[in-house]
């Protein structure tokens, strides 16, 4: 397993459209229990001995916190994911952050 995982915060998660047949965008989630949720998994992520760096959420990227398909990372090399166009915008700061480290 990997050690080092990338996270995004959940201040900005909601759905804002629906791209699986999970999401509806009459349904919108309770942040407080999201927020509360995501931290508690990163804080058993950090008990497992796991280094978890964070991406800062963006404000017009509600499913940014879902973080598992923006790259694939070996090495000091990053290939981008190729998200639907809903979720595009996340791209560049994805993008930003890698090319920061």
């Amino acid at each position: 397993m990997n050690n080092e995982l990338l996270v995004s915060d959940a201040a900005h998660f909601r759905i804002d459209y629906e791209i699986n047949p999970y999401m509806h965008t009459e349904v919108q989630p309770d942040l407080d229990a999201a927020v509360a949720e995501h931290d508690a998994i990163v804080a058993a992520h950090r008990r497992a001995g796991r280094r978890v760096e964070y991406v800062p959420s963006a404000p017009q990227c509600p499913d940014m916190v879902f973080t598992a398909n923006a790259a694939v990372v070996r090495g000091d090399r990053a290939v981008l994911g190729y998200p639907p166009p809903e979720r595009k915008a996340e791209i560049a700061y994805f993008h930003e952050w890698l090319s920061g480290r």
